[in-house]
């Protein structure tokens, strides 16, 4: 079960100059118990970016949070994203956030419609924790 830091939103200011609107533009988690983890100490980062704030930051941003509230919290030494190979703007946020690939691994759990296993990139960054 994961945890979740909080929910991801931005401020527009459109046609409001004196009010802030507030929309929801996606979410961020993190689940140190996820079975098939590499190794002690590994905590699986999650997250996803409704399609309106898509291309605008959102996710680097959130990923870089969520790093800094694992290191903070102490929770782990290390952050798993497991991004299907395809998503290659999720690999551009993982990068971004210093994430290196370990490789890609298919999917003991996971299926596409077709029923063929899902092929993930995982990629790891080391947390300094404290």
């Amino acid at each position: 079960m994961g945890s979740t830091l909080s929910t991801v939103h931005s401020c527009m200011f459109e046609n409001c100059p004196n009010e802030t609107v507030q929309q929801f533009a996606g979410h961020v988690d993190f689940d140190p118990a996820m079975n098939g983890l590499p190794a002690v100490g590994d905590v699986n980062i999650a997250y996803s970016v409704h399609p309106w704030a898509r291309g605008q930051g959102v996710a680097t941003v959130a990923v870089g949070l969520i790093c800094d509230f694992i290191s903070r919290q102490r929770i782990g030494t290390r952050a798993i994203a497991r991004i299907e190979a395809e998503n290659f703007a999720s690999t551009r946020v993982v990068e971004r956030n210093g994430f290196q690939l370990l490789g890609q691994f298919q999917s003991i759990d996971d299926q596409h419609d077709d029923g063929s296993p899902v092929v993930y990139a995982t990629y790891s960054k080391e947390i300094k924790v404290g």
